[in-house]
């Protein structure tokens, strides 16, 4: 290598050089270069790497944006063949970074200033930053600046992170050192240099904002983040894929909407406002990533409403009537809504989230931010949530029509491609970077913006940042005990191994935590690669009932959404038993295009005390018609608690339970299907038992082997030698083992469903092995 770089440097010394002097030049070079190449364990390649993101950087800097905007198409337009290879070794960096920290930051050495570990960050100083500060006494604020401020008083968690500092780090940090080569979007360049700054000093929760935006709200007000739950409205029934919060926060206008809101949207009315229907009660924190606050005075909304509408600037309220209560508004899941970087709350699960664009105007990066990392935030369960005004905004944005115009032109496509957007991956990691990749290749982003990602994700990775997993969408859960081991050997293990595609569907074991015993049971589970967790005993230690664990079991039914992340929960006995293939969406939704989650009741009522429960009388019956499993939206479980907790007049969910349930005539099933059925009737299909259509029925408790017989000879396409099978193998799906709820003229739906799960188990790479397998085991006599 040393040859190759003699050779090269020998041809750019001039020829009247002096041979002393060339020698001696060409020396220093070949000195320098190999500092370059073999400093801080990189390899050439790396360096190369740089070199053309440098060359990158330049062109970007150089270039107009005055093109026309209107030529966008939202089509491929290029393909992304410049990975970046980073070959830092994890403990040396490490080691580099903290003697850095402990020789620049007084709050990296001394770790009582911000003991909590709960960061702001904000671009150039200002008297509403210092104010800020007052009021986060025990945060610490990271300043980003050219030079410190001369002659200011400032309070001890205040840290100017100037430009000295920034090109010192960027020796050590790619990230630090990419970013600074981008002086075309200097702010938005200094707001990321903020972000990984307050990471790499261990933060857990980053104020995101502005400095003409100056907190009004105290500490106390951010610290409800960190409680296990947070009160919060929800809007149970909400069928788009766009969400508007400010209408729920204003009420002399209901025509309102956040800057970044898709044109097409505001065009039509109707779509600003999808359902007022709310619900109020506690959400699990750990769902949420985001909270936006909605700043008081200039309203963050864009320049259209301010040029158009009257009565601006307007003014939030509190969703709820107690001004001592915080209450959030939690957008639905999987859906999008704009916020910004001039208010907002990122929480530790979503730190990955701050990065800004910097190939996209600054008036409207953090929108597009929004956008993109909120389509991520999709795939591992986690939400946006909306508060009421945390901070004022003293100062109105000019020149900003034009940029917007221009981002509108874009935002309705973008908003349908994320929507579209799919990705196989399976690590977090590796689908961020290609999503980023994909955005680059349709025109949204540039190439920067795809390497800044890629250096971004490797620096929390390396500082040893817990990026969030990607849940499978569907799980089926059994609570259970070691008590049931017997049954669920007999019936539940044997069948879900057999009948359920374990990559699309996590088996989730729930079991008690202070058994020994459970404890002994889950590990043995999961050395079977099956998913475990442990469930802590009820704040109550017994119902009004008689059957403690029974209740226990029950109980845990109605929290299935803190126990998994998947869109789709399935709920099942330990002692059912699967009877023929689970296909993962014609045993769960209506139809391939349908995608509403079949339930199917009969007339009547068995469980009395479901009305109970309910608060209204009940007619149909879901439990007895013997369908297993139930599946739901992750968000029902939520929902019903906060409904029963607002029909039992704000008693919490657990209070009321101890009283419905304390004569056992309840089904958790019912409860729980009476009311995706009536209020969330957008998410759920009802097609009672005797209708012909028939809702497939794939599992049920207790069940025969012959049963399974026909689901294997259904499901693998055997041929079976019992003579007894043909016959009971006609409407075995919609009637199993109980004419009495029998579907009639049943032959047509069988054959249609195992159709569909033939052309799925035809996919699968272990099917012909299976099949095989299922053909010696089922032989007569073997």
């Amino acid at each position: 290598m040393s040859t190759t770089i003699q050779l090269c440097f020998s041809n750019i010394l001039p020829r009247c050089m002096k041979k002393q002097l060339r020698t001696r030049f060409l020396y220093l070079l070949i000195l320098s270069s190999a500092i370059v190449v073999f400093s801080g364990n990189a390899l050439v390649r790396s360096i190369l790497g740089s070199s053309i993101i440098s060359t990158q950087v330049q062109a970007f800097n150089t270039t107009s944006t005055k093109t026309d905007y209107r030529l966008f198409s939202g089509k491929k337009i290029r393909s992304f063949n410049h990975e970046y290879n980073d070959n830092r070794k994890n403990k040396t960096w490490q080691q580099e970074i903290q003697q850095f920290l402990t020789r620049t930051s007084p709050h990296f050495r001394n770790k009582s200033i911000c003991g909590t570990h709960n960061w702001a960050v904000v671009v150039n100083f200002s008297t509403s930053v210092l104010q800020t500060a007052k009021r986060l006494s025990k945060w610490c604020i990271v300043i980003i600046v050219e030079n410190r401020p001369n002659n200011i008083k400032v309070t001890e968690n205040i840290f100017f992170l100037n430009a000295t500092i920034q090109n010192e780090l960027a020796k050590i940090s790619p990230f630090y050192k990419v970013s600074l080569l981008c002086a075309k979007q200097h702010h938005i360049v200094q707001k990321n240099l903020g972000y990984l700054w307050t990471i790499l000093h261990g933060a857990t929760m980053i104020w995101d904002f502005d400095n003409d935006n100056e907190l009004i709200v105290n500490e106390s007000t951010f610290s409800t983040s960190l409680n296990e739950t947070m009160e919060a409205l929800t809007v149970p029934n909400h069928n788009s894929t766009l969400f508007n919060p400010y209408p729920f926060f204003v009420s002399n206008t209901k025509k309102l909407w956040p800057r970044g809101y898709p044109s097409q949207s505001i065009s039509d009315s109707s779509k600003l406002i999808i359902s007022t229907q709310t619900l109020r009660g506690l959400w699990p924190t750990k769902n949420i990533g985001i909270i936006h606050s909605l700043s008081e005075c200039q309203v963050d909304v864009d320049s259209v409403y301010k040029s158009g509408v009257p009565g601006f600037p307007l003014r939030f309220q509190k969703i709820s009537n107690d001004r001592n209560k915080d209450v959030k508004l939690i957008a639905p899941r999987r859906t999008f809504s704009p916020y910004s970087k001039q208010s907002t709350l990122h929480l530790r699960p979503s730190l990955w989230a701050l990065l800004l664009p910097v190939t996209i105007s600054q008036q409207v990066s953090d929108i597009c931010r929004s956008y993109v990392m909120q389509r991520l935030m999709w795939d591992v369960g986690l939400q946006t949530a909306f508060a009421g005004s945390y901070s004022i905004k003293k100062h109105v944005d000019h020149n900003e029509h034009e940029l917007e115009k221009e981002f509108c032109w874009k935002i309705d496509k973008l908003v349908e491609y994320l929507t579209q957007w799919s990705s196989a991956e399976t690590s977090f990691i590796k689908r961020v970077k290609q999503l980023f990749i994909s955005l680059y290749e349709y025109g949204y982003i540039e190439l920067i913006d795809v390497h800044l990602i890629q250096l971004w994700l490797e620096e929390l990775h390396l500082i040893g940042y817990t990026f969030p997993e990607i849940p499978l969408k569907y799980t089926l859960i059994v609570r259970t005990f070691a008590g049931h081991l017997d049954r669920m050997n007999t019936w539940y293990i044997p069948t879900v191994n057999m009948f359920v595609d374990r990559n699309i569907i996590d088996i989730l074991f729930v079991l008690d935590d202070e058994s020994r015993e459970d404890h002994i049971l889950g590990d043995c589970l999961k050395e079977h690669n099956y998913s475990v967790k442990y469930e802590a005993s009820p704040a109550f230690t017994k119902t009004k009932g008689n059957l403690y664990g029974y209740d226990r079991q029950q109980w845990s039914t109605f929290y299935m959404d803190y126990l998994s992340n998947s869109d789709y929960i399935g709920v099942i006995d330990s002692d059912a038993m699967l009877f023929t293939f689970m296909h993962p969406f014609y045993s769960i939704f209506a139809s391939n295009d349908d995608k509403r989650i079949m339930l199917k009741p009969m007339a009547g009522d068995h469980y009395h005390e479901d009305r109970l429960a309910l608060q209204f009388n009940n007619t149909l019956d879901f439990m007895y018609t013997n369908l297993m499993p139930m599946w739901y939206r992750w968000e029902t479980f939520q929902n019903l608690r906060n409904y029963i907790s607002l029909a039992w007049n704000g008693s919490s969910f657990d209070d009321a339970f101890i009283e419905f349930s304390k004569n056992q005539r309840y089904s958790q099933f019912n409860i729980l299907s009476t009311y995706a059925s009536l209020f969330e009737s957008n998410y759920y299909r009802i097609i009672m038992n005797n209708d012909t259509r028939g809702a497939v029925s794939v599992g049920n408790n207790r069940g025969r082997e012959a049963d399974i017989r026909i689901g294997c000879c259904r499901s693998f396409h055997i041929g079976c030698n019992d003579t007894s099978l043909p016959e009971l193998n006609k409407d075995h799906l919609l009637r199993y083992d109980n004419t009495e709820f029998a579907a009639i003229n049943a032959t047509e739906k069988n054959d249609a469903y195992y159709a569909s799960v033939h052309e799925y188990l035809k996919q699968m790479p272990s099917y012909m092995e299976n099949k095989s397998l299922l053909e010696y085991e089922l032989e007569p006599n073997s």
